[in-house]
């Protein structure tokens, strides 16, 4: 029986199966390797953005119950309040009341890193810092805003009702010594007195104890801006930066080098700071005056040329303004205008358009002692306080496992409305 031949391949048909066989095989492992590729980098970002949005949750709830206050380094613990030195305010000029001062702060703090009050100027309502830094990683300038300002807070485990009144600071912290990316952190404090035997030594407290809370990781800008509309004029508003905001309103600028109030670090390094609020103080020579009308009604003035500055344009019917007796802590006894919680009732020129502004109130003034005296007019020290309507938050976020150009960047922007604004 004749044998049954087999037809071999040839060696063209074995390179031409080699090479589809490379090729399927090269193909398999090409698709493999961008499909570990494109997950690693979607968990990257999916985590990332997980994180951020923790963090930009925490801050909302913070934000958007921001307190509207003239006393905000100056508060007591919710069972007992502290002492007040000038009709339920603290009077930062008074040296007989800067208990701050004595405060005694928790083993392994250094009080050296947190400003307390030493002279006039305080931080007594929202602050806006803003600063910058140069990150290790690419030695460019990143954002490296900071928010300050008296809230309602969680300070116990995760249960939201669980919360105190305490002063809130939102901000990083780069470590370029030690190589580190950013980090965001959470700053809560409170005083209160622990022991009744000594009354003159007041605590300070953090949650947690350990310090500072990090939020969130790999952050390389912080961007903070306020949402600030003209509430006399009934302007449309906008959110402005820090430089911005004092470009535009000329309003409450406080000088980073005599910030000394009870701050926490890094707060007094600011380039620039924002506060929310209007005084004497902040304002330096603008004093403010009590007058009368030609029908006798008594009114409030700022002697700036016969115009009311700019930065009283965020205060409009109903907002308060507290009004104090300035020369009484320097020998003066010139109690002309009782001391008080006055509620705008009237802002207006007169003669219209180009007379002096004058700020009426509801409640009437006892010009009493002013009269006895013949006086035209009373100077006094004033403070109010404001809030913008919203703060815009812009984070940008970096993955630690891409490095130079390649680098994976996430920014993500919020606005969070203040409900007492």
């Amino acid at each position: 029986m004749k044998a049954k031949k087999y037809k071999a391949f040839t060696l063209v048909e074995l390179l031409i199966a080699i090479a589809l066989m490379v090729i399927l095989t090269g193909s398999i492992v090409y698709v493999f390797t961008q499909a570990q590729a494109i997950y690693s980098r979607t968990d990257a970002s999916v985590a990332a953005y997980a994180e951020i949005r923790v963090a930009l949750d925490t801050m909302e709830k913070d934000i958007s119950h921001a307190y509207k206050t003239i006393d905000m380094e100056f508060w007591g613990p919710d069972t007992k309040q502290l002492p007040r030195d000038y009709n339920g305010h603290l009077d930062a000029s008074n040296e007989n009341h800067q208990y701050v001062s004595g405060a005694s702060f928790p083993s392994g703090y250094n009080r050296k890193d947190y400003r307390t009050l030493d002279n006039p100027t305080y931080l007594y309502s929202m602050v806006v810092a803003s600063n910058t830094h140069k990150d290790w990683t690419d030695n460019l300038t990143h954002w490296n805003d900071s928010i300050y300002f008296l809230t309602e807070t969680p300070i116990g485990g995760a249960s939201s009702s669980n919360t105190r009144t305490a002063l809130v600071r939102y901000s990083l912290r780069p470590d370029n010594q030690q190589r580190r990316p950013p980090i965001l952190m959470k700053w809560v404090m409170w005083m209160e007195k622990p022991d009744p035997s000594n009354p003159t030594t007041w605590k300070v407290r953090f949650h947690p104890n350990s310090g500072p809370q990090p939020l969130c990781f790999n952050i390389t800008d912080l961007r903070i801006e306020l949402y600030i509309k003209n509430k006399r004029l009934k302007e449309i508003g906008q959110f402005y930066t820090v430089e911005q905001a004092i470009t535009k309103f000329k309003g409450s600028v406080l000088d980073s080098g005599n910030i000394k109030a009870f701050s926490p670090l890094y707060l007094y390094e600011r380039n620039r700071v924002v506060s929310n609020g209007y005084s004497t103080n902040a304002i330096g020579t603008q004093a403010g005056f009590i007058r009368k009308d030609n029908n006798g009604e008594p009114y409030f003035t700022i002697d700036a040329d016969k115009k009311l500055p700019e930065f009283l344009y965020q205060l409009d019917k109903g907002d308060t303004i507290f009004i104090y007796d300035p020369q009484r802590n320097s020998g003066g006894t010139r109690y002309l205008i009782p001391p008080g919680e006055y509620h705008i009732k009237d802002i207006r020129q007169e003669p219209p358009n180009t007379g002096e502004w004058r700020v009426y109130f509801q409640e009437t003034l006892d010009t009493s002692k002013m009269d006895a005296e013949n006086a035209t007019q009373a100077e006094v020290s004033y403070r109010a306080s404001w809030l913008p309507s919203a703060i815009r938050v812009m984070l940008k976020t970096v993955d630690p496992k891409t490095r130079g150009r390649k680098q994976l960047s996430r920014t993500i922007v919020r606005v969070f409305q203040i409900l007492g604004s």
